[in-house]
């Protein structure tokens, strides 16, 4: 991830992925780095979108958690991994 985020720092879904990644294997510092590595305008991306609102439920932010989660479930209805 590091060398494709080097290549384009515009790509969401590699910033998006990244930070998966990084809260599968519970380095949640790690998934805050790529997350705040998207923009203003990707902040949007459903994508990015899910992966702040689980940052934010494995760092013990259950409200905003929750808040982002029926954002991202109404951007990703048929996603099974957005809650909300």
């Amino acid at each position: 991830y590091d060398r494709g985020y080097t290549l384009n720092q515009r790509n969401a879904p590699l910033i998006a992925n990244a930070a998966n990644a990084a809260l599968e294997l519970h380095k949640i510092d790690v998934a805050k780095v790529w997350i705040e590595r998207a923009t203003a305008e990707m902040r949007t991306d459903p994508r990015i979108m899910r992966e702040r609102e689980r940052y934010l439920f494995y760092k013990g932010d259950a409200l905003q958690s929750a808040q982002w989660g029926y954002a991202v479930r109404k951007a990703l209805p048929q996603d099974r991994h957005a809650s909300g």
